[in-house]
């Protein structure tokens, strides 16, 4: 989103773009580093307000967050989710309970969506073997086509000069086989060493 519905390749020289994402930096850095890429705080109301009050030429936002909040601004840029490859789960909607609840489980099973699972359950896969956190510049981003899942991956440096991607195909009743070649995939092209991660380690598996 920019203040004077510009798209993010026609903004300004070195003009100011807010995000409190590494993905996101990592991900404008690799399109424009002359961009000048500053952190942001507070909910996504108060993001709109610095905007609008000249704080920075444009910010970088969740559209899930946006059609939630029943906001559409007209100064929107959709990223192309090729590009901006979307992070692990975004927009995925999950419940937790106690694995012994019968009831509860079979309330939930009843609003199960297969395929969201199936590729929610790839993506993590692959987070989970690059050993990668929410300090990491990592996405993955899975859709299910019939019995199959199409997949793609990415590790990026912080500052968007290197940028590793990778994508596969998969069968969808097997996820987390399609999401851990990924994350081969990309250790194999030099993951680990530009970026903050710990393969093998699961941080929430």
């Amino acid at each position: 989103m920019t203040r004077e519905r510009r798209r993010l390749e026609d903004l300004r020289p070195g003009a100011r773009l807010g995000t409190g994402s590494p993905r996101r930096r990592a991900l404008a850095l690799a399109l424009r580093a002359d961009l000048v890429i500053e952190p942001v705080r507070g909910n996504v109301d108060t993001r709109l307000r610095k905007l609008e009050r000249g704080d920075w030429d444009g910010v970088l936002l969740a559209a899930a967050g946006l059609s939630r909040l029943g906001l559409a601004p007209t100064n929107v840029q959709p990223l192309d989710p090729d590009v901006f490859v979307p992070a692990v789960g975004q927009g995925v909607l999950s419940v937790e309970s106690r694995a012994d609840d019968r009831r509860v489980l079979s309330l939930l099973g009843r609003i199960d969506h297969a395929p969201t699972r199936a590729c929610a359950a790839a993506e993590r896969a692959c987070l989970a073997r690059l050993g990668a956190s929410c300090n990491s510049p990592v996405a993955a981003y899975a859709i299910q086509d019939g019995t199959a899942l199409k997949m793609t991956a990415l590790v990026a440096s912080d500052d968007g000069r290197k940028v590793l991607r990778a994508s596969a195909t998969g069968a969808a009743d097997v996820p987390e086989r399609l999401g851990r070649q990924l994350a081969h995939a990309l250790l194999d092209q030099g993951a680990a060493s530009i970026a903050p991660l710990h393969p093998g380690t699961s941080w929430r598996e």
